[in-house]
């Protein structure tokens, strides 16, 4: 190959291992934001198992757009990675020729 196609390649990898990592570091919001969802709606059952007022500071409003959130960013990792895992999985193939 030449030093122009290798370092294309390079490039391709590299910016493909950084999606990963950051699809990686999404998919870990995403489970703290749920975890997080689950622990406030549990207080609210506790609290009501008990006869009390849960917390009526928006607890599914702030949770669910964080979640979304979260989500979101985790679609769009994922959609900007495609073109370089195609470019990466493209090179393999003409480099293991």
């Amino acid at each position: 190959m030449s030093i122009t196609n290798d370092e294309t390649m390079f490039a391709a990898q590299h910016a493909l291992r950084t999606f990963e990592a950051l699809e990686e570091d999404a998919h870990e919001r995403v489970a703290k934001a749920i975890e997080s969802a689950r622990r406030d709606l549990d207080e609210a059952q506790r609290r009501l198992d008990r006869d009390e007022m849960p917390n009526t500071c928006g607890i599914l409003q702030t949770r669910a757009t964080e979640v979304e959130m979260a989500i979101g960013a985790l679609a769009a990792i994922r959609d900007a990675a495609r073109p370089f895992k195609a470019l990466a999985d493209a090179f393999a193939a003409v480099t293991s020729r």
